[in-house]
């Protein structure tokens, strides 16, 4: 029924860095992968006062765990981010935000980006409470869901190497609009080719217009190899890391690209043990936002 109400069928086609999944006979299963989600929408309108009572009521629960500053990716393509900033300034104001917050800010596509870019940040007063930081880029999928872009094929699913949400020229043109307006980047990349791709365009960018201290990051850095890893000391690429991942990912790890390449994945004290900064992150909402668990994993 829900297909059929947002016009898909069996002749609808893939999307740009999505896939709708057929059954054998050519119909549509059900499932939507990374970009095609964007054939169905049922968000319901918001309004400022709507997002900011959403914000205020999970900040107790932040309270109880201890934690007094955060890193929000709540700029999407659902929300207008304009909404979501005039909901932080006004709580900052009003004195109702109990937690500081650096602002992740993500679009959707070069032109998205663009419109984002240079948003400035918010007055003086707000700054401490409230700042924009950097420019989330979501370059592939999951490595559960099979959406993790890889290199090769996926070990269990021969013919499938996950779905790249940009190809390498727009990646490299988001990139470069990030670093060349002094913008810090935080990449989504699980799988390998996402990584080399991510790297690549980051290399670029600086080698273009070489820029001192940007601390671009790359958020998970699951499926490496031993190259990869050394690029990130190299180029001085910051692994933003999810240790609960250990234990949530690491059991289809090997199933799902092979024990070797599952040998050097997964890799975040290898990465610490070369230097490379380590940030850790909860990856809440997927895992919880408590900090404990990925500390005991760690």
């Amino acid at each position: 029924y829900t297909l059929k109400k947002f016009g898909i069928d069996e002749n609808t086609k893939d999307v740009s860095g999505g896939e709708i999944l057929k059954e054998a006979n050519g119909y549509p299963s059900g499932v939507l992968m990374e970009n095609a989600r964007k054939l169905i929408n049922i968000t319901e309108e918001v309004s400022i006062a709507d997002i900011e009572s959403l914000i205020v009521k999970a900040l107790p629960n932040l309270a109880k765990m201890g934690i007094t500053s955060i890193q929000s990716d709540d700029y999407s393509v659902d929300t207008p981010y304009g909404m979501v900033y005039d909901a932080y300034v006004n709580l900052v104001r009003d004195n109702r935000l109990t937690v500081r917050v650096n602002q992740q800010c993500r679009a959707s596509g070069y032109e998205g980006y663009a419109d984002i870019v240079n948003q400035p940040q918010p007055e003086d007063s707000v700054r401490p409470f409230y700042k924009l930081g950097p420019i989330k880029v979501m370059a592939d999928g999951s490595l559960g869901a099979r959406t993790a872009y890889m290199t090769e094929d996926y070990h269990d699913e021969p013919g499938t190497k996950g779905i790249p949400i940009y190809s390498q020229e727009v990646m490299d043109s988001i990139v470069s609009l990030a670093h060349n307006n002094g913008r810090q980047l935080a990449v989504h990349a699980i799988g390998d080719g996402a990584m080399e791709m991510v790297l690549s365009s980051i290399k670029k960018a600086e080698e273009s217009n070489p820029k001192a201290n940007m601390r671009h990051g790359i958020v998970h850095c699951q499926i490496t190899d031993n190259n990869m890893l050394k690029r990130f000391k190299d180029d001085g690429i910051i692994a933003l890391i999810q240790p609960i991942f250990i234990d949530a990912d690491w059991q289809i790890a090997a199933e799902r690209v092979g024990l070797l390449k599952a040998s050097t994945s997964y890799a975040f004290k290898t990465l610490l043990d070369m230097g490379v900064h380590t940030p850790f992150g909860t990856d809440c909402p997927v895992e919880e936002f408590n900090p404990f668990k990925n500390i005991y994993c760690a």
